[in-house]
């Protein structure tokens, strides 16, 4: 899946370029988040069965 976001006010010699990114999947960012609200990877670990994560 594909989204739209709005054009970057660029332009070069007359074109402006789009933006297009593919969606994260679910859960792609958690450990990230996670771990900069202080989580701590093996807090995580322990937490993984409960979370219904890999």
């Amino acid at each position: 899946m594909r989204a739209m976001v709005p054009a970057l006010p660029v332009e070069y010699n007359g074109f402006r370029p789009g933006l297009h990114r593919g969606l994260p999947q679910i859960g792609e960012h958690n450990d990230d988040i996670a771990n900069e609200l202080g989580y701590s990877d093996e807090k995580l670990k322990s937490l993984r069965p409960f979370l219904g994560t890999s």
